[in-house]
């Protein structure tokens, strides 16, 4: 079943928000980096698209207005009796790792050092929302550990 689960992960701003579907392995299956004035729409669209369920949101810059158009979409969704839960993820160092996730696709030491000062100028919101999203991901196989280890043990 997780196979087939997608999860949605928000990285949000003030003037822009990245966003990262991902599934259960934490391959990339859509990434953006959109305007927060045009957010909701466009969450709405893509938990329908994807059938999301699960939606990690950074807790930095304007988590709260996210946080409240992800609550209203999860009304919608509930109306059409289907779930949708909202972890909020502590994005502590998500644009360094989002930086090193940029950077790690170069070989040659010089194209890394000149992608680095690129992305020093470049927005990377998205992989920081692939940032956020990982880590609740990471959390749902520990949680399924723990799980599967308890119920070993009984």
């Amino acid at each position: 079943m997780l196979a087939k689960k997608y999860f949605l992960g928000i990285d949000p701003g003030y003037k822009k928000c990245g966003i990262a579907v991902v599934n259960f392995q934490k391959e990339i299956v859509y990434k953006n980096i959109i305007k927060t004035l045009n957010i909701f729409d466009i969450l709405l669209t893509i938990t329908e698209e994807y059938e999301i369920e699960e939606v990690a949101v950074g807790n930095g810059t304007n988590y709260k207005k996210i946080i409240n158009y992800l609550n209203a979409i999860k009304s919608i969704r509930e109306n059409q009796k289907k779930k949708m839960n909202i972890y909020l993820i502590d994005e502590k160092n998500s644009t360094i790792e989002a930086r090193k996730m940029f950077l790690k696709k170069e070989k040659s030491l010089i194209k890394k050092i000149i992608n680095f000062f690129k992305s020093l100028f470049i927005p990377l919101d998205d992989l920081a929302a692939l940032v956020i999203v990982s880590r609740l991901i990471d959390n749902y196989k520990e949680l399924n550990y723990k799980k599967q280890n308890l119920q070993d043990i009984l």
